[in-house]
């Protein structure tokens, strides 16, 4: 074991440690507010709601602890137990030509950290959800989601593998470079592709129908300034009974999707200051500045680490020596995850930014009174957690807490 190869053991082991104790601060938070319920009345029917919302925030908790683990795991085993190097080596020997191999050394290693998320993702659907009354998914549905995103993830990891080894072949000393474009156009064009395309193979979606609210909408968007011509409505509740809106698709695929749960639970008044908060993300161009940001991060990330991984020495240090061009976009793709705990704290603060910015279009174009009543009524359909560890909050949570954002609300309505 080289000195730099024992510095990568304790930096992984340190970020892993990090993410660990981020969440048992969190476990901590959510367990003192627990025990501060016990000691007031129970005469209504909030402090048993906040219950279920802290013990479901712990669960979800768990199971990013566990996603945490099991990654350090994976790259532990991949790379500096030789399991890289033992999947390379039987590719070659399995079939030909080698560019063939290389691809398929890739697949294998993206799989495998895949089946580890998917199965975690089965646990949170089949055991948590449900525990919590909010899972609906039948094991059909889910084999069938698993099957469809296992076919995708197969294709699209080949094509740009295949892709971005032809590319460094071409270019050499520009090849991270290279396979950065090649991860920006797949980044943005999956960005296009999914409202109008992808999102089809999962869920119905359908134009909304309501003629009351398309008129109100309709009304909105002139106000406002900001029109758009897709509004569509998904069929979320088959799998789930949780409750949310969103901006999809980029150009002309640009569209505001509802969960037909949140159309179900929300009165005509707040689902039209949810559509204003959802018209102040396109306005504001969020979807293209959240896609900029993860373009620059992802500079970052491939081309920094891409010419550290070519030494030698660090290949050494990985258990992979000598190692072929698909070994590389394969360790690559085993040490994003620990990257992307460290970037995540600038993505999460610039994701919280969005949404106060979106509320505040709101303030200016729609009733701030319908949309915190959403709010509040979204969180408890959701069991988001109200309020979060500070530092935990800081790097996990995308959105800001429901009291941030109605204090905020309050503050710059007056």
């Amino acid at each position: 074991m080289t000195a730099l190869g024992l510095t990568l053991i304790v930096a992984i082991i340190a970020i892993v440690s990090a993410q660990l104790w981020l969440c048992g601060r969190e476990i901590n938070f959510q367990s003192a507010r627990r025990r501060q319920l016990r000691q007031r009345p129970t005469e209504s029917r909030e402090p048993c709601r906040q219950k279920t919302e802290i013990d479901y925030t712990i669960a979800n908790v768990r199971v990013t602890a566990c996603a945490a683990v099991g990654n350090g795991l994976i790259l532990f085993v991949m790379s500096l137990g030789g399991g890289l190097s033992f999947v390379h080596t039987t590719w070659i020997s399995a079939v030909s030509p080698s560019f063939l191999a290389e691809i398929l050394t890739v697949v294998t290693i993206v799989v495998i950290g895949a089946s580890f998320l998917r199965l975690l993702d089965a646990c949170k659907q089949f055991i948590i959800d449900r525990r919590f009354g909010f899972g609906k998914t039948s094991a059909l549905l889910f084999a069938m989601d698993t099957s469809i995103n296992g076919v995708l993830l197969v294709a699209v990891a080949s094509l740009l593998t295949a892709a971005s080894i032809a590319a460094m072949a071409k270019f050499g000393v520009e090849r991270w470079f290279a396979v950065w474009l090649i991860w920006i156009c797949f980044d943005w064009g999956r960005s296009w592709l999914y409202s109008g395309t992808l999102a089809h193979m999962f869920d119905r979606l359908e134009t909304l129908s309501d003629e009351v609210l398309t008129t109100r909408i309709g009304e909105l968007m002139r106000r406002s300034g900001c029109v758009i011509d897709k509004i569509e409505v998904v069929d979320s509740s088959k799998r789930s009974t949780h409750a949310n809106a969103y901006v999809a698709g980029i150009g002309k695929t640009k569209r505001v999707i509802f969960n037909d749960t949140l159309l179900a639970i929300l009165t005509k008044a707040e689902i039209i200051a949810v559509m204003a908060h959802e018209l102040g993300h396109i306005r504001n161009l969020h979807v293209i500045k959240d896609l900029s940001l993860r373009a620059t991060v992802a500079f970052i990330w491939i081309v920094g680490m891409g010419y550290f991984l070519e030494a030698q020495t660090v290949q050494v240090a990985l258990n992979a020596p000598m190692a072929s061009d698909g070994m590389l976009l394969a360790l690559l793709w085993l040490l994003t995850p620990i990257f992307a705990f460290v970037a995540k704290p600038l993505i999460s603060s610039m994701r919280r930014s969005y949404e106060f910015e979106a509320d505040r279009f709101v303030l200016c174009h729609s009733d701030s009174g319908a949309l915190q009543s959403a709010l509040k009524k979204l969180h408890k359909r959701n069991a988001s957690a109200s309020v979060s560890d500070p530092l935990y909050g800081f790097v996990h949570r995308s959105h800001p807490s429901l009291r941030d954002r109605i204090g905020r609300l309050c503050d710059e309505g007056r």
